[in-house]
C-alpha cells in the first residue's frame, strides 16, 4: 500500500470514499501525536485501520430497503408476495387471538355453571341430612358449600402468570 501524506489530495480522496475510515484515521493521528513519527507512524495507522470494519445491522421481517431491489431483480414480485404472506400470517394471528379468548370466556362460564352446580348440590344433601336427623352431616355439608363460595369470593380466581 502506497504512503498518503497528510493534506494531500489522495487522502482527502480516500476521506470522500470511506469517510468512517477517513475520520477514523484523522482521530488516530490525533491522538497518536508525537509517540511515533514519520514512516512508522504512516505504517501503525494504516494497519490499525485495516481493522475498520463496518458493521450495519437490520432487523426486520423484510430484507433491508439496500437489499430489495436485489431480490426483486431474481424474484420479480418478491416484495409484494412477502406483503401479502406478513398480512396473511397477522390475519391468522388476530384470529387465533379471538378464539383463545372466546374459549377462555366459555371456559370460566362452564366453570362458574358447574361449581353453582355443586353448591346447590351440597346445600341440597345438607337440607336432605338436616330433614334426616342428620344434623353433623348437615352441618359439614353446608360448612364445605359456604367455605368453598365465599373462599372464592373472597380470594377471587388465581392470576395466570405472564408468557415468556
Amino acid at each position: 500500500m502506497k504512503e498518503i501524506k497528510k493534506g494531500s489530495s489522495q487522502k482527502k480522496d480516500a476521506e470522500k470514499k470511506l469517510p468512517i475510515a477517513g475520520k477514523f484515521e484523522s482521530e488516530l493521528d490525533k491522538r497518536i501525536g508525537n509517540l511515533v513519527s514519520g514512516s512508522k507512524k504512516e505504517q501503525i495507522i494504516r494497519q490499525i485501520s485495516s481493522l475498520l470494519v463496518k458493521a450495519e445491522m437490520y432487523k426486520g421481517p423484510f430484507p433491508h430497503p439496500d437489499h430489495v431491489g436485489g431480490y426483486e431483480r431474481y424474484c420479480s414480485g418478491f416484495l409484494n408476495r412477502s406483503l401479502t404472506m406478513a398480512e396473511k400470517a397477522n390475519d391468522s394471528n388476530i384470529e387465533n387471538n379471538r378464539k383463545i379468548i372466546e374459549h377462555q370466556i366459555e371456559d370460566a362460564r362452564r366453570g362458574m355453571r358447574y361449581g353453582f352446580a355443586a353448591f346447590v348440590v351440597l346445600v341440597g344433601a345438607s337440607v336432605i341430612c338436616a330433614v334426616t336427623g342428620q344434623e353433623v352431616i348437615a352441618g359439614g355439608f353446608l360448612g364445605l358449600g359456604i367455605v368453598g363460595v365465599i373462599g372464592k369470593f373472597i380470594l377471587g380466581r388465581p392470576l395466570k402468570q405472564k408468557r415468556n
